[in-house]
């Protein structure tokens, strides 16, 4: 998995200058890593491309999971899910979705490996404690802290046997 992984950013650092956007990056990539992978191996992913100016971000999916959008007032927001296929499955369509963040904004990337997370009853962590969570947070860098905090609580005494993978970003 490790040495795949650093093929694939390879692969992310020679297409990302040809991509116009957050889904065409999605498509050179799959494009680019699609021979070099064994049969049945594929890879989710999520692509963001952020204007720091202005705050728009423009997300498109890879068969993984949107993030969550934390607005200013503490509400959060799903983002839609778009069908899109894993990269290395081929032959897909990656769409984009708009997002204008304002001044205390946040976005919540994980993996699934945050939602699926299993205690020791097998009990999953589930988005229904990530919300409250994301909710509270002040930062970026907080709501890292506090996911993170909680789903080491949660696993127990539990084995973790997915990643856990969580960035945040917020506009100030």
């Amino acid at each position: 998995a490790a040495l795949l992984m650093a093929r694939i950013g390879a692969q992310l650092r020679a297409v990302v200058g040809r991509a116009r956007n957050a889904a065409e990056l999605l498509k050179l990539l799959d494009a680019q890593m699609r021979p070099e992978l064994e049969s049945g191996m594929f890879m989710t992913a999520v692509a963001a491309v952020l204007d720091v100016a202005r705050g728009d971000v423009d997300i498109a999916s890879a068969g993984h999971p949107m993030p969550l959008l934390r607005r200013a007032d503490a509400g959060i927001e799903t983002l839609p899910v778009v069908a899109a296929p894993a990269l290395g499955v081929g032959g897909g369509r990656f769409h984009e979705t708009h997002v204008d963040l304002g001044r205390g904004d946040g976005l919540l990337f994980y993996a699934d490996g945050l939602d699926e997370a299993r205690n020791e009853n097998d009990e999953a962590f589930g988005l229904e404690r990530v919300r409250p969570l994301l909710a509270d947070a002040r930062s970026a860098g907080q709501a890292v802290e506090s996911l993170g905090s909680a789903v080491e609580q949660w696993f127990g005494s539990a084995t973790q046997y997915d990643d856990l993978a969580i960035i945040a970003l917020w506009r100030r």
